[in-house]
Formats: structure tokens, sequence, C-alpha cells
């Protein structure tokens, strides 16, 4: 059955995404839980969206790697780097989201930042890593090999399932989009 709701900031302004978030929030108290995405602003505005999830009630976020506003990190680092302040700013779980960008591809298949990702999941307050449907099974197995020790990793591709929980441990699949219809 469904346990969370993930709110996406798809088509709103900044404060209808937070009336969404609040409304969200309020519903859901105590029933299920509620994430956000994160990231579409600078730094000190996804910093301000952080604090105000904390204070509606969301038990996590995800930060959306391809959403961060006029980055377009060159090396590892500075992927790391763009990833790092938004973590540390909360005690929030945060879950990371992978997905296709073609314009990554120097990180990983699929433009899938792996090693990156590798890094973050040392973090504390990292919990997970959503898979999105398009991402190939490669490269979900790659995040699997190097992070399902640490992480949950979430794949929205159920034909992936049946393979990766044969040869890992794989304990969710969520977040799909009928969540955030």
């Amino acid at each position: 059955g469904f346990f969370s709701v993930f709110c996406l900031r798809i088509g709103l302004n900044t404060m209808e995404y937070k009336q969404m978030i609040k409304t969200a929030c309020d519903e859901a108290k105590g029933k299920i839980l509620v994430g956000a995405g994160i990231a579409g602003k600078p730094l000190e505005g996804d910093l301000e969206m952080i604090d105000f999830c904390e204070k509606a009630g969301c038990s996590h976020f995800s930060i959306i790697p391809d959403a961060l506003p006029g980055h377009q990190p060159r090396t590892e680092e500075e992927f790391y780097q763009a990833f790092l302040p938004r973590i540390e700013a909360t005690s929030l779980p945060v879950v990371l989201y992978a997905r296709v960008a073609p314009y990554y591809r120097h990180f990983g298949i699929d433009g899938v930042p792996i090693r990156v990702f590798n890094r973050l999941a040392d973090l504390p307050g990292v919990v997970a890593v959503k898979v999105s449907q398009p991402v190939s099974l490669t490269a979900t197995a790659q995040l699997c090999e190097q992070m399902c020790d640490r992480l949950l990793i979430g794949p929205t591709n159920l034909d992936f399932v049946p393979f990766l929980a044969k040869h890992y441990h794989q304990q969710w699949s969520g977040e799909w989009n009928v969540e955030a219809v």
C-alpha cells in the first residue's frame, strides 16, 4: 500500500508549492509520510525551502540533481559540493534522485552520478536513492552494487525488482508518479 506522498514543484511557483506541501503535511499527519523535492533555486532558496519543509512537517526530501539552477558541475567534486550544503542543513532524511540526464553522462551511465552518490551515501542524513523509470538496469545495478549496504535503493521500474531482489538486499520500490497525482 501507500506509505508516503511526494510533492513535486512542477508548474508551481514558490508560494503554490509551499501551500501544496503544507496541505499535504496537514492532511497526512500521522497517516503517511510526506516528502518534497528540493532544488530549483539558488542555495539560499533551497535552504529556505528545506527549513519550510521541516516546519510544515515533511518526513524527508529529495535532491533533484539536474534541477540545480545555473549549475552544470564539471567535476565530481563540484557535483558533491552542490549537494553537501543542502544535506548538511537539515536533520530530515535525504533521498537522492537518480534520473537520466544526458548532459551528465561523463559522471556515469545514463548520466547518473554514481560515484558522487556513493560519496554522499556516507553522510548520516542520506537514507535512499530513488531511481526514476527510464534509468537503465545497468545503472540501477551499479547503484545497488555500490550502495545497497548503506542506502535503500528504490527503482520505480518494477521489471527490475525481481532481479535486484535476487542479487541485492532490495527492500523498497517507491515514490512512483502515481503518488504525485
